[in-house]
C-alpha cells in the first residue's frame, strides 16, 4: 500500500478517537453538571439529613453552615464539606466549651448515595479543629457525647428530629489534620494535650471484630496526671504507627505490635485500652538503645532532675509498662521500667564509675496500698557491676523514693591499690603496690545527706576494707612506707582499725584505732574527727619522719580532680579540726643520736595543739619522764615541756640532745650521773630542731661523781688565779645548781662545784653567745693543797665563814677573761 494512503488512514483513525474522547468528556462533564445541579438543588435536604443523623447519634448540640460539595478531592467519591462545625454537650450554654470546633469537616460518600439521598459516609476528614473533653469539680463531663458514638444512651436530644435520618456513618477512614485535642479533668487535676498534625486512620470492620491502623505525626503538648508533679512528654514531636484490634469483648481495644517515636527515641508499642467500668490504659514500650537525653523528653522535669543525679552515658535496653485506670483516680499511672546495660559510664553523687553492667527495675508503687508516685518509687539493680577508680566492684544498688531520694549500696570490690592514685596528689603521695578488698553497705539521702539543723548525717555506712602488702611513698620526705596491711571495720559508731601494720626505714609499727563519725566530719564544718589509737612498736625511727631535707623538684601540680580536692581538703581539716588521742608503747625509739627504750606515753592532738603526757622511757642508763605541748607557730612550732631525768649518764644525755644547741659544754667536757628537773619552753624549726634563742625555763641540776674536762672557763681560771692547780680535769663529788634559761643564756642562782682540784661557788650569767658575766667565789682555804677535802658538801661550803677571793668572768669577742672583783660589784641581772 502506498505511503500516502497509509498516512491518510492513520489521520482518520486519530480523528475518530479524538471525537470519541471529546464525546466521553462531554458526557462526563454533562453528568457532573447534572449531579452538581442536583446536589445544589438538594443542598438543604442533605444538610438536614446529616445534621439530624449527627444529633441522633451523639445526642448533642450540632451546628454547621450550609454544605459544599467537592468531586475533585477524592474522585470518584464525593466530599461533603461541613464548614464552621460546632459539636457541644447539653450544658454548652453554661460552660461555653465546645466538644469539637472545626473550620472544615469533610464527609466522603459515593455518587449513588448522594443521588438517592441515602447517605453512607465512609470517610471523615477533620481539619483545623479543636477537640475539648472536660470534667468539672462537680464530676460533670462532656465525654458522654463521644461515648454515644459507640453506644446510644437514653439522653434527651438537644433537637428532637421529626423523622428518622437517612444518613448513615459507616466509617472506614478518618483523617486528622491540625487537630488539637485537650482532655482536662478539674476534679482530679489531670490534663492531656495533643495536636494531630497529619494523622490517618483506617478501619476494617469484619463480622465480630474491627481492625484499625493509625499512622501519622502528633505533637504532644504533655501528659499531666497530677499538677504538682509535673508533665510527662512535654512539647515533644511523636510519630505513631499503631495497629488496634476491637474484638467481641465490648469496650476493649487491643494495641497490637506498633511503633512510637518520641523525639529521637524509637519504641516498639503494644497494650490495650479498656473502657468498661473505671477503664484501664496499659501501654508496653520497648527500646533497644535509650539514652539519658531521651528520658529528658519523656519524664517530668522533677523526675529527670532526680534521675540525672545518677546520670549515665551510652544507652540501655529498656522495657516500659504504663498502666492506669481511666476514671476516678487522682494520681500518676503505675509505671514499671526494666533496663539492661552493657558497659556504660555512670555518675553517682559526683563520682564517675565506668563499664557499668546491670539489669535494673524502676517501679513507682513499692507500697501497693498507696497511690503510685515519686515518694512510692524505687530503682533496683540486683546484679550491678562496674569499675570505680580502676577497682572492679559488684553488688546491689537501690534508689528509693524520688521525692526524697535515698541511695542504698551493697557492694564488694577487689583490685590493685595503686588504682586509687587519683585520690592523691602525686606530688605528696605515690601508691606503689598492694591490693584492696572491700564490702560496703551505704545508705544516704541524696539531696539532704547532712542535716545542718541537727548536725547529723541522714545516712549510714557499714562494711569492711582490707589492704594487703601495700607500699606508699611520701614524696616531700622521700619516705617509703612498706608492708602495709590493715583491716578496717565500718559501722554506725565509726571506723575500727582492727590491725594496721606498717614498715618504715628502721621502724616497725602496729596500730589499733577507732575513728568516730568520719563521714559526718567530711560533710560538716562543725564536726570534729575523733581518733583514738593504740600504737605498739619494737623499734621506731623518728628521724625520717621529722626530716626536712631538700627534695628533688617535683612535677608541676596538675589541676586537681574533684575527688582529689575532697581528699586533700579533708587531710587539711584533720590537721586543724581533729581530736586525736594516741597511746603508745615502743621498745626502742631513736632519732639522730637519741636512743630510748621501753617508752610509754600518750599523745593528744586537737585545736591546733599537740600534747605529750606521761611519756616515760629509759635513756642513757637512767629514767626520763616528759610532758609537753606543741603549738603550730608560723612555719615552725612552739613547745612547752617539763622533764625529769634520774640517774642519767651526762655525756650520752648531752649528745642525744645535741648539746642543747651550744658548743661550749659538750659530752667531751662532762662525765657523771645527772638528776635533772626542767620546766621550759622553746621554739622548734619546721624540722623539729631546737631554736636556742627561744629557750625559756627553770632548771634544777645535780651531777654526782662527775668530771669536768677541758672546760674553757676553768682552764682560763687556772691560768689567772689558781696557778699550779690542774683545773683542766676536775673530779667532783657534787655539782648542783638552780638556774633560769633565757635563750642562749643560763642565769645561775648558785652553782656549787666541789671537786678534787677546787671547791667554788658561782652565780650570774653563763652565755652560749657573748654575754657571760659570772661572779666566782673562791674560799681562801682552797689555796692550801689539802683544802678541797674540807668542802665535802654544799652544806659545809655554805657554813664557811673564812676569807674569800671574788673573781669576775666575762666574755669579750667570744673570749672569756677574768679579773679580780674585790668589791663584788653588782652585775646586771637579766631575767
Amino acid at each position: 500500500m502506498p505511503a500516502k494512503t497509509k498516512s491518510r488512514l492513520s489521520i482518520r483513525a486519530m480523528k475518530k478517537i479524538f471525537k470519541i474522547l471529546l464525546y466521553t468528556i462531554g458526557v462526563l462533564v454533562f453528568a457532573l453538571a447534572l449531579l452538581l445541579g442536583y446536589l445544589v438543588l438538594n443542598r438543604d435536604k442533605i444538610h438536614d439529613e446529616i445534621l439530624i443523623s449527627m444529633r441522633e447519634t451523639m445526642q448533642a448540640k450540632v451546628e454547621f453552615d450550609k454544605v459544599d460539595f467537592t468531586v475533585v478531592r477524592n474522585f470518584p467519591s464525593v466530599s461533603i464539606e461541613l464548614k464552621n462545625v460546632l459539636i457541644a454537650d447539653s450544658l454548652y450554654e453554661l460552660y461555653h466549651v465546645p466538644l469539637i470546633k472545626s473550620k472544615s469537616l469533610f464527609l466522603e460518600t459515593s455518587f449513588w448515595s448522594l443521588i438517592t439521598l441515602n447517605l453512607n459516609v465512609k470517610k471523615i476528614i477533620l481539619q483545623d479543629a479543636a477537640l475539648n473533653i472536660f470534667k468539672t469539680h462537680t464530676e460533670y463531663s462532656n465525654d458522654y457525647v463521644l461515648n454515644n458514638l459507640s453506644k446510644k444512651k437514653e439522653k434527651p436530644a438537644v433537637v428532637e428530629p421529626k423523622e428518622k435520618s437517612k444518613a448513615e456513618f459507616n466509617i472506614e477512614k478518618v483523617g486528622l489534620y491540625n487537630v488539637g485535642i485537650s482532655i482536662h479533668d478539674s476534679l482530679n487535676k489531670k490534663h492531656f494535650g495533643f495536636n494531630f498534625k497529619d494523622v490517618n486512620c483506617s478501619l476494617n470492620k469484619l463480622v465480630n471484630e474491627t481492625n484499625i491502623v493509625l499512622t501519622g505525626d502528633i505533637f504532644m503538648e504533655g501528659l499531666t496526671f497530677k499538677e504538682r508533679k509535673g508533665t510527662f512528654i512535654k512539647n515533644q514531636p511523636l510519630y505513631l504507627d499503631a495497629h488496634l484490634h476491637i474484638g467481641e469483648n465490648e469496650g476493649l481495644i487491643e494495641i497490637q505490635p506498633s511503633t512510637l517515636n518520641i523525639g529521637k527515641a524509637h519504641f516498639d508499642l503494644k497494650g490495650h485500652i479498656n473502657t468498661v467500668g473505671k477503664g484501664e490504659l496499659k501501654l508496653m514500650l520497648h527500646n533497644d538503645a535509650v539514652t539519658l537525653e531521651d528520658t529528658k523528653n519523656i519524664l517530668t522535669q522533677k523526675i529527670y532532675k532526680k534521675l540525672s543525679q545518677f546520670s549515665f552515658g551510652g544507652s540501655m535496653n529498656t522495657d516500659v509498662t504504663i498502666q492506669t485506670p481511666l476514671k476516678g483516680v487522682d494520681g500518676d499511672p503505675y509505671v514499671t521500667v526494666k533496663a539492661m546495660a552493657k558497659g556504660i559510664p555512670i555518675n553517682i553523687m559526683g563520682n564517675e564509675i565506668e563499664d557499668a553492667r546491670f539489669h535494673g527495675t524502676f517501679i513507682n508503687y513499692i507500697d501497693t496500698l498507696s497511690e503510685p508516685g515519686d515518694e512510692n518509687s524505687t530503682i533496683t539493680f540486683p546484679d550491678f557491676s562496674a569499675v570505680a577508680n580502676g577497682i572492679p566492684i559488684k553488688g546491689v544498688v537501690k534508689v528509693i523514693s524520688f521525692d526524697d531520694a535515698r541511695l542504698e549500696l551493697d557492694l564488694t570490690g577487689h583490685g590493685e591499690l595503686k588504682k586509687l592514685q587519683n585520690f592523691m596528689n602525686e606530688n605528696e603521695v605515690v601508691i606503689k603496690g598492694g591490693t584492696l578488698d572491700f564490702n560496703i553497705g551505704f545508705m544516704a539521702h541524696v539531696e539532704n545527706l547532712y542535716d545542718t539543723l541537727h548536725d547529723k548525717m541522714n545516712g549510714s555506712l557499714r562494711g569492711n576494707l582490707t589492704i594487703k602488702n601495700a607500699t606508699m611513698l611520701s614524696v616531700p620526705k622521700k619516705l617509703t612506707l612498706s608492708n602495709i596491711n590493715t583491716s578496717i571495720d565500718m559501722g554506725e559508731k565509726g571506723f575500727f582499725i582492727r590491725h594496721l601494720h606498717v614498715n618504715a626505714p628502721g621502724s616497725d609499727l602496729n596500730v589499733i584505732a577507732h575513728i568516730e563519725k568520719p563521714i559526718l566530719f567530711l560533710f560538716s564544718d562543725r564536726s570534729k574527727l575523733l581518733f583514738n589509737c593504740q600504737l605498739a612498736s619494737d623499734k621506731l625511727n623518728l628521724e625520717p619522719m621529722f626530716s626536712n631535707e631538700a627534695v628533688a623538684k617535683v612535677k608541676p601540680a596538675k589541676k586537681k580532680k574533684k575527688i582529689e580536692q575532697t581528699v586533700s581538703s579533708a587531710i587539711d581539716r584533720i590537721l586543724k579540726q581533729a581530736d586525736i588521742d594516741i597511746s603508745f608503747k615502743v621498745k626502742h625509739v631513736y632519732a639522730w643520736r637519741f636512743n630510748a627504750y621501753n617508752g610509754t606515753g600518750r599523745i593528744r592532738i586537737n585545736d591546733n595543739k599537740a600534747s605529750l603526757t606521761e611519756f616515760a622511757f629509759s635513756h642513757a642508763h637512767g629514767k626520763m619522764k616528759y610532758n609537753a605541748q606543741l603549738l603550730k607557730k608560723g612555719r615552725g612550732y612552739h613547745a612547752n615541756f617539763t622533764a625529769n631525768a634520774k640517774d642519767v649518764s651526762m655525756p650520752e644525755f648531752m649528745e642525744a640532745f645535741e648539746n642543747f644547741g651550744q658548743k661550749s659544754l659538750t659530752k667531751k667536757n662532762l662525765k657523771g650521773t645527772v638528776n635533772l628537773n626542767i620546766n621550759a619552753s622553746c621554739g622548734l624549726s619546721s624540722g623539729f630542731k631546737v631554736v636556742p634563742k627561744s629557750m625559756r625555763g627553770d632548771l634544777r641540776l645535780n651531777v654526782e661523781n662527775g668530771e669536768l674536762n677541758n672546760f674553757e672557763p676553768m682552764v682560763s681560771l687556772s691560768k689567772y688565779a689558781l696557778k699550779g692547780r690542774k683545773l683542766d680535769s676536775i673530779k667532783f663529788t657534787n655539782l648542783s645548781c638552780n638556774a633560769n634559761l633565757r635563750g642562749n643564756e643560763i642565769y645561775l642562782h648558785k652553782l656549787y662545784v666541789l671537786s678534787s682540784a677546787i671547791s667554788i661557788a658561782a652565780d650570774g650569767i653563763y652565755s652560749f653567745g657573748d654575754s657571760t658575766d659570772l661572779s666566782i667565789q673562791i674560799p681562801l682555804k682552797n689555796l692550801k693543797s689539802s683544802a678541797p677535802e674540807y668542802f665535802t658538801s654544799v652544806e659545809k661550803f655554805e657554813q664557811y665563814n673564812g676569807a674569800n677571793v671574788y673573781i669576775r668572768g666575762r666574755t669579750k669577742d667570744k673570749k672569756l677573761s677574768f679579773s679580780y672583783d674585790p668589791l663584788k660589784k653588782m652585775r646586771k641581772k637579766k631575767k
